[in-house]
């Protein structure tokens, strides 16, 4: 049930607790904000009697902890005495080669100068908006809970983004930044905890791509397959079967009550992919309200 950050720390936790004589840590940044990752450097600094072999993109992290660096090309290791920096001076060469965003962020550090140039393709006109500059999601006094929680999340979150809109969220591990997201693409509603206040909206024609931190996981459970054989498998007999999973999914009897409450589809009148799944713009019998976008799990 652990998010982004928290997965790594509890990982590393228990690397830690094991007292190894080697400690093996691949890629042990990844998800971990700045105090988390300098608390990691001063642990791995003060460590005594115990090897680390370290895999990591993060040069800065390699250069403040690593004695020896290992490079791996060609199916041979070539040893290097020394740190980040040290192996940069030697080899140039293979820095060079480095794909630009990597380097960059190193080089940035040393020099403290940097200047990203971010460019978004244009998601093209959204139906209903003749302005760029209009708000097209707008939270207001937005808070939120987890159910079976006693600590709010989010408190009072007021924002408008428009089409022109480039946000970042910056944040502690475990402060909401996820919440946040998802309440934006709509994986989360304010419904459900009776402390969760606020209005969010969002235009009824916004078309929301989500990338998950952990949307590789799909993935990553078809590791040994080759994209044909994945495709071969998911795709047999013309049946999408993942798709398939979702829709023979057992419902309980909670699932029930609530599809009774809403009321049965009378009319379909729109498809589109929204929060990274097929959702469907449906009419209910009995219900006065506009028509709602519902996943094709509902």
């Amino acid at each position: 049930e652990l998010w982004g950050g928290w997965r790594m720390k509890l990982a590393l936790a228990g690397a830690i607790l094991s007292k190894a004589d080697l400690l093996l840590l691949d890629e042990p940044t990844n998800h971990l904000d700045v105090d988390s990752v300098g608390w990691l450097v001063k642990y791995l600094n003060e460590l005594r009697d115990t090897t680390c072999v370290i895999v990591s993109h993060d040069y800065s992290f390699l250069d403040k902890v690593a004695s020896d660096i290992i490079h791996f090309a060609d199916l041979q290791l070539a040893y290097y005495e020394g740190g980040w920096k040290e192996f940069a001076s030697k080899r140039p060469e293979v820095i060079s080669a480095l794909p630009k965003r990597r380097t960059q962020s190193y080089f940035a550090e040393l020099t403290g100068e940097y200047e990203a140039l971010i460019r978004f393709p244009d998601p093209g006109p959204l139906q209903g908006v003749k302005s760029r500059l209009k708000p097209i999601i707008r939270f207001t006094d937005a808070s939120f809970q987890y159910e079976g929680t006693d600590r709010q999340i989010l408190k009072e979150i007021s924002l408008k983004m428009s089409m022109t809109s480039r946000v970042a969220l910056l944040g502690r591990n475990g402060a909401g930044k996820t919440t946040l997201l998802k309440l934006l693409v709509g994986d989360l509603e304010l419904t459900s905890h009776p402390n969760n206040r606020g209005e969010i909206w969002r235009h009824q024609n916004l078309r929301v791509s989500y990338i998950a931190q952990h949307s590789m996981h799909h993935l990553e459970e078809n590791l040994l397959l080759t994209p044909v054989t994945y495709i071969q498998q998911r795709f047999f007999q013309g049946r999408d079967h993942e798709l398939a999973k979702m829709v023979t999914f057992a419902l309980t009897e909670e699932d029930k009550a609530m599809m009774a409450k809403r009321g049965s589809i009378c009319e379909i009148t729109g498809r589109a992919v929204r929060g990274g799944q097929l959702c469907y713009q449906v009419k209910r019998t009995g219900r006065r309200d506009d028509e709602t976008w519902e996943p094709m799990s509902n």
